[in-house]
């Protein structure tokens, strides 16, 4: 699909906006990402020590991710991808934006491009991509570090973009672009990869259901709805694909209880059903929600198969673990895949407020615009506001130390509060590659411990001290 000139200007300035606030972490020295983003960096810095995916993760590494027994569990994409940039620039810039800038640059343009090959309107997209691109969960979720996740989502857009592509003309340019990108969505994150696959095959009914003219005033009829062959065969190759990434790489015994721990977690009062349904007002706003839901009545209305698929198919993986595994499980995934149910209730606002113009007029349509806009900008704001590094410049210096001396034995005693701030104690363990360590948080155990080691660390909120 080509663009015209004003398209290009126009995905050029949201995506330098967007780059400059993503980057506004690099005002710091230190990283500010989070637990899982230092969990990334780690066995970033285990690939380049040991330049082997199936060794052993080194201790350092397994802290808090003990499933991860070897560097092949975690993630490759990521994996590769951080590692190759760092040899190219500095780790703080990537850790701080610049690794964001690039996911987000091919976030713009591709769901850019997708929303306007679903609508086939230049003005729909327009409006998306302008309310879209102050995305703070895209933000949020990048800062605070869940990057493998991140990343399968992204290459979620140019994967349905070639594949709406694919069923229209079979041509094998889009089908190999699918392909590549399906894989790395795949590769990046297991499960995203497959709400991928689940979406497309939604995407591809209602492809049939446009094509055969279908209306939501007949009664819809499956029989004529014929699969093609093609279509199955590369279904059939991303079902092998599924596969083989759990098999070589995600599964592991240290995963197999997962599931009862996540029950067990979930089934609180704090965190399970009775409170997910709040979280789109809370983080995208309530005239965002309410807009998505008119689009969507409106896409049913108007028979944009496309568009109500789309739909059904978030609302479908979001739903699905709540009718296999109990109501205690639908969070989980909401937290998952949210980042596309976001993105959907941004896409069906666009697609109703040309509509609302029409029947309402140029004031209400400003009004729906600007309200959608002045709830990411004041989370930006707050959030940035907030925002400190992860560790101090006294830590980097203990881990920078720690390093020249890998022979050393430490025990950590840990007395950062975490909570509620952006510390974060494990990018001591990632910056030093310490292989003999241990971590407590009660100080009466340093008596029976310290024999052991041949240095003992006090760490606390404001300082740094070495007891021994």
């Amino acid at each position: 699909m080509t663009l015209t000139s004003t398209e290009k200007y126009l995905l050029l300035i949201v995506t330098i906006i967007g780059f400059c606030i993503i980057n506004y972490p690099q005002k710091f020295q230190l990283p500010v990402g989070q637990t899982d983003m230092a969990h990334l960096y780690s066995f970033v810095q285990a690939f380049d020590e040991k330049r082997c995916l199936f060794c052993e993760s080194p201790a350092y590494a397994k802290w808090k991710a003990q499933e991860v027994t070897q560097i092949r569990n975690y993630p490759i994409i990521p994996l590769f991808f951080f590692w190759t940039l760092s040899k190219i620039f500095d780790d703080i810039i990537l850790l701080n934006g610049l690794f964001l800038s690039i996911l987000y640059t091919v976030l713009i343009v591709y769901s850019y491009l997708l929303v306007k090959k679903i609508t086939n309107a230049v003005r729909i997209a327009a409006i998306f991509i302008l309310l879209y691109f102050l995305n703070f969960r895209f933000i949020y979720i990048g800062t605070v570090g869940m990057l493998p996740y991140l990343l399968a989502f992204v290459f979620m857009f140019p994967s349905l973009y070639y594949f709406l592509n694919y069923i229209q003309d079979y041509s094998k340019r889009n089908f190999l672009l699918c392909l590549i990108f399906s894989s790395l969505s795949f590769f990046s994150h297991f499960v995203i990869g497959i709400s991928l696959l689940l979406t497309q095959i939604f995407l591809y009914f209602g492809f049939l259901f446009e094509r055969h003219k279908l209306r939501t005033n007949i009664k819809v009829s499956f029989s004529k709805c014929n699969v093609n062959f093609r279509v199955l065969i590369l279904f059939l190759i991303f079902v092998v694909i599924a596969i083989t990434n759990y098999f070589l790489f995600i599964y592991t015994p240290l995963r197999e209880g997962w599931i009862d721990k996540w029950i067990s977690w979930l089934s609180s009062y704090f965190i399970g059903l009775q409170l997910a349904w709040k979280y789109p007002f809370i983080f995208d706003g309530p005239i965002l929600v309410i807009l998505g839901f008119l689009g969507f009545l409106n896409a049913l209305y108007k028979s944009e198969w496309k568009i109500v698929f789309l739909s059904m198919s978030t609302i479908f993986i979001l739903l699905t673990p709540h009718f296999l595994f109990g109501p205690t499980k639908l969070s989980n995934y909401i937290y998952r895949y949210y980042i596309f149910l976001s993105f959907l209730l941004f896409f069906l606002s666009a697609y109703i407020l040309p509509d609302i113009k029409k029947y309402f007029g140029n004031v209400i349509f400003a009004v729906c615009i600007l309200s959608i806009l002045v709830v990411p900008i004041s989370e930006i704001t707050y959030f940035y506001m907030k925002m400190e590094p992860a560790m101090t410049e006294e830590e980097f210096y203990l881990a920078k130390e720690l390093r020249e001396t890998q022979n050393q034995s430490v025990l950590f005693i840990n007395k950062i509060n975490e909570k509620g701030t952006f510390r974060e104690f494990k990018w001591i363990l990632a910056f030093s590659r310490i292989k003999n360590f241990s971590v407590i948080y009660d100080e009466s155990k340093v008596y029976n411990l310290s024999r052991n080691f041949s240095k003992v660390v006090l760490l606390t909120d404001s300082k740094v001290e070495i007891i021994r």
